[in-house]
C-alpha cells in the first residue's frame, strides 16, 4: 500500500488551526464581541481529531499488518483521561467547598456523566427540559464533545478493521462506505436541527460527520500530497476564511449544526488538505501562505496547551464569573493550562513508563472513572453532612408556618427577615426534603400539557369532572402553575376545568421566536389556533388566560414593545370573546435571577439574597394586560400582591417556598393562598 498521508504530529498548521479553535471557544464563552459564532471551534477539533486519528490507524495497518485495538485505546487513554480526570475533580471539589447542596447534587451528577463519557446525553435531556431553565450553567458541560469523540472512536476503529479486512485495504471502497455513512450524518442532522436544536446539537450520530470527513481526508491523503500550488492556495485561504466567517457571523440563532455546520468543517478539511503533503503542513513552500499563518508563534504552541485550555476555561469562567473580571479569569486559565500540560497531560501521554505498556495504559480507564466516582461520592457526603448541621439553625424559624397569618403579613415578615440579613426562613426537616421541593412544581402533578415541538393538546379535564359547566384554563406554564387552584376551585364551585397549557406559548396573540431564538415559534401560533377551533365544542362558561410577561422569546423591542404586547392581549380577547361568554386575564408571577432551592442549601445565603426585585418585562406585562382588559371589557386578575410586596418578592414566606424554581410557584404556595385567591375580585366564576 501506499502512504496514506505523511505523519502529523508535526504539522505546524494543524497545531495552529487547533489555537484557532480552541481561542474560538473560548473568546465566544467569554462573551468577547465579534466571536458570537466561536462555538464552531469545537467542529474544527471534530474534523481535525478524525483526520489525526484515522491516520495513525491507517498507518499502523500499513507498519504492521493490523491494527491493535488495545493499543489504540491504551493511546486514548493516555491522550485524554488524566487531563479531563483532573479537571473534573477541580470542578467537584470547588463545588464542594464553595456551594450549595443543591448545586452539589447537580455538579456531582454531571461529573459522573462526563466520567463515562456520557454528558452529551446528560445535557441533551436537561436542554430539552422545560422546567429545568433558569438553572445555571453547569461547570461539566464542555465535557459533551470529549463523548461524541469517544462515542465515535467506540466504533470506528471497530469499523475500520472491518472495512480494510471487506475491502482487502482498497482504501477507495472504505471511504466510499464511509462517505455514505457521512451524507446520512448529516442529513439526519439538518432533519434533527430543524426539529429539536437542542438534541442534534449534542447528538454523536448529527456530529459523527464531521469527525468522518476528518477521516475521508486521511484516506485521501496518497491524493492530497499531489495537489498543486494554486489549488493549495485556493484551499487553504479559503478554508481560513470560511472558519472566520462561521466564528464572525453565526451566534445564538443560528441553527446548528445542520447544514450550518458545513461552513467551518468544509472550511477546516479545505485547510488540512492544503497543508497534506509536507511535515510542517506545507508551512515552508510557496504555495502554502495559509499553512504559514497558521505556523507563526505562538499559535503553535497555543495549539499543544488547547486541550489543557478547553477543559480549563469553562469552569473558570463559570466559577469566577462573580469573583474577577474576564482578563483575570483568562489569565488564569492560562496558567491552570500550563501546570497541568507540563504536569499531568505531557508526562502520562509521553512518559516512558506509560508508554512502555499497553496493559498500563487500558488501566487508566477504571482508574480514572474510579478517581472521579469517589470525588463524587467523597462532595455528596461532605454536602450532605455540611446541610445537616445546618439544618438544626433553621429550626428557629418552625413558627412561622401558620395558617392563620395573612399572606400580605407573611411577605412583610420575610421582607423584614431580609433587610436585617437574617438566614434563610426556612424550616428545612431533612435532607431528603431538598429533592421533594424540587418537585412541587405543577408539572409533576398535572401531566396534560404540549411540550415545544406540538400544537394540540389532549383534553384531560380536572375539577369536578362530571359537571356540564366548564372552566377552561389557557396559556403557557404561567398559566400551568395555577391549575392545583382552579383543581380545588372546580370541585368546591363545580365546573369541569379543562387546561390547555402549551410550554414556553404566550397565548396571546404576540409575536415569539423558538427559545433558541432560531425561527419563529410557529408551533405556537399553531396552537392558538387550534385553541380557537376546539373552545366552541367545549362551550367553556369562563375562560382563565396567563402566560409569562415578554419573555425573553418576545424580540419586540423600544417604544413598541408594550403596545405590540397590549394589541396582542385584545387581539386574543376578542377572538376568545366569540366564544365563551366570560374571560378572566390573570396577572404574571415574578421571574429570578437565582434558583430558590440553590438558596435554601447555600450556607451563605441570607433573606436577602433570596430575595429578588419585581422584575421589569413582567410589570410592563401586567400593566400592557389591564390596559387590553379595560379596552375589550374583560376581567383583570391582579394575583402579585399574593406573591410580592413593595415590588420585592421573597422565595419564602410563612415557612414555605413560595417559588418552587426562578420561574414558577410551588403548589405548596399556590394552595396555601387559595383562601385569599379565591377573595379577589374576578377568581371565582
Amino acid at each position: 500500500m501506499s502512504p496514506t498521508t505523511t505523519p502529523s504530529h508535526n504539522r505546524l498548521d494543524i497545531q495552529g488551526l487547533r489555537a484557532i479553535a480552541v481561542l474560538a471557544v473560548v473568546a465566544d464563552h467569554a462573551g468577547l464581541s465579534g466571536f458570537t459564532g466561536g462555538y464552531v471551534g469545537v467542529d474544527v477539533f471534530f474534523v481535525v481529531s478524525g483526520f489525526l486519528i484515522t491516520g495513525l490507524l491507517l498507518r499502523e495497518s500499513e507498519r504492521d499488518g493490523r491494527i491493535s485495538l488495545t493499543g489504540f485505546y491504551a493511546r486514548r487513554a493516555r491522550r485524554i483521561l488524566p487531563a479531563a480526570t483532573l479537571v473534573l475533580v477541580a470542578i467537584v471539589t470547588y463545588a464542594t467547598l464553595e456551594l450549595s447542596y443543591r448545586a452539589v447534587q447537580r455538579i456531582t451528577t454531571d461529573a459522573a456523566w462526563a466520567a463515562v463519557f456520557l454528558s452529551n446525553v446528560r445535557f441533551s435531556r436537561l436542554g430539552t427540559d422545560y422546567f429545568a431553565e433558569g438553572l445555571p450553567p453547569s461547570p461539566v458541560q464542555h465535557y459533551w464533545s470529549l463523548a461524541v469523540e469517544e462515542q465515535f472512536y467506540l466504533v470506528w476503529p471497530l469499523l475500520l478493521i472491518l472495512l480494510l479486512l471487506v475491502a482487502r485495504r482498497r482504501l477507495d471502497v472504505v471511504a466510499g462506505v464511509l462517505g455514505l455513512l457521512c451524507a446520512a450524518s448529516l442529513a439526519w442532522s439538518v432533519v434533527l436541527t430543524g426539529s429539536d436544536e437542542t438534541a442534534a446539537y449534542f447528538s454523536s450520530l448529527t456530529r459523527a460527520w464531521e469527525l468522518g470527513i476528518g477521516a475521508l481526508l486521511a484516506l485521501a491523503g496518497a491524493r492530497l500530497t499531489n495537489l498543486g500550488r494554486a489549488p493549495r492556495l485556493v484551499l487553504g485561504w479559503a478554508g481560513l476564511a470560511a472558519i472566520a466567517l462561521a466564528v464572525w457571523t453565526f451566534d445564538a440563532a443560528t441553527p446548528f449544526p445542520g447544514f450550518h455546520a458545513l461552513l467551518p468543517v468544509l472550511g477546516t478539511a479545505a485547510l488540512i488538505a492544503a497543508g497534506t503533503g509536507s511535515a510542517t503542513g506545507g508551512a515552508t513552500g510557496a504555495g502554502a501562505s495559509a499553512g504559514r499563518a497558521l505556523s507563526i508563534t505562538p499559535l503553535p504552541w497555543i495549539g499543544d496547551l488547547s486541550y489543557s485550555i478547553y477543559l480549563w476555561h469553562w469552569p473558570v469562567l463559570v466559577y469566577g464569573a462573580a469573583h474577577a473580571g474576564t482578563g483575570v479569569l483568562l489569565a488564569l486559565t492560562l496558567l491552570l493550562s500550563l501546570a497541568s500540560y507540563h504536569l499531568v497531560e505531557n508526562p502520562f501521554r509521553n512518559g516512558r513508563w506509560f508508554r512502555g505498556s499497553t496493559r498500563r495504559g487500558l488501566v487508566l480507564w477504571p482508574a480514572a472513572l474510579a478517581v472521579v466516582l469517589v470525588a463524587v461520592m467523597g462532595g455528596r457526603s461532605v454536602a450532605d453532612h455540611r446541610l445537616e448541621e445546618h439544618l438544626g439553625e433553621l429550626e428557629q424559624y418552625e413558627a412561622l408556618r401558620s395558617e392563620q397569618v395573612p399572606v400580605r403579613d407573611e411577605l412583610a415578615v420575610s421582607l423584614e427577615l431580609a433587610d436585617s440579613e437574617a438566614p434563610v426562613a426556612f424550616p428545612l426537616e431533612s435532607i431528603g426534603q431538598v429533592d421533594e421541593l424540587a418537585r412541587d412544581l405543577w408539572n409533576h402533578q398535572y401531566k396534560c400539557f404540549v411540550g415545544h415541538d406540538r400544537s394540540v393538546a389532549k383534553i384531560c379535564p380536572v375539577g369536578d369532572v362530571d359537571s356540564d359547566k366548564t372552566l377552561v384554563v389557557l396559556g403557557d406554564s404561567h398559566a400551568g402553575q395555577w391549575l392545583p387552584a382552579f383543581d380545588r376551585i372546580g370541585q368546591e364551585q363545580g365546573y369541569r376545568v379543562v387546561p390547555l397549557i402549551k410550554l414556553g406559548c404566550v397565548p396571546y396573540d404576540v409575536p415569539l421566536v423558538t427559545d433558541d431564538l432560531s425561527r419563529p415559534y410557529t408551533e405556537c401560533e399553531d396552537f392558538r389556533s387550534w385553541v380557537l377551533e376546539e373552545l366552541p365544542e367545549l362551550d367553556p362558561d369562563v375562560v382563565y388566560v396567563s402566560g409569562r410577561g415578554m419573555p425573553g422569546n418576545y424580540l419586540v423591542t423600544g417604544d413598541e414593545r408594550s403596545q405590540v404586547w397590549r394589541d396582542g392581549v385584545a387581539s386574543t380577547v376578542r377572538a376568545l370573546q366569540a366564544t365563551a361568554p366570560d374571560v378572566r386575564l390573570l396577572a404574571d408571577t415574578n421571574r429570578t435571577q437565582f434558583d430558590p432551592i440553590d438558596c435554601l442549601t447555600d450556607l451563605e445565603a441570607t433573606m436577602a439574597t433570596c430575595t429578588a426585585p419585581a422584575n421589569q418585562p413582567v410589570r410592563d406585562a401586567n400593566r400592557a394586560t389591564r390596559q387590553a382588559a379595560e379596552e375589550t371589557g374583560a376581567t383583570y386578575v391582579d394575583i402579585t400582591p399574593l406573591v410580592c410586596l413593595e415590588q420585592r418578592c421573597p422565595s419564602f414566606a410563612g415557612g414555605r417556598m413560595v417559588f418552587a424554581n426562578a420561574d414558577h410557584l410551588s403548589i405548596d404556595w399556590v394552595e396555601h393562598i387559595l383562601p385569599e385567591l379565591e377573595q379577589l375580585d374576578g377568581v371565582l366564576p
